[in-house]
């Protein structure tokens, strides 16, 4: 994420501090979002049921 993030506030949008501002807000959520959904499926295999 860190890296990310500096590609787009150096690269993207060198200039447009708003569209950084936005990307951190919305991106940053989104790929959370994803990070979390992906890791909930991964751990989701090593959870034992109870009995």
């Amino acid at each position: 994420m860190g890296a990310i993030n500096l590609f787009v506030a150096f690269v993207l949008f060198q200039n447009n501090l708003a569209a950084w501002v936005n990307f951190k807000l919305f991106g940053g959520m989104g790929l959370m979002f994803v990070f979390v959904v992906c890791q909930s499926v991964f751990l989701s295999k090593y959870l034992e049921e109870p009995k």
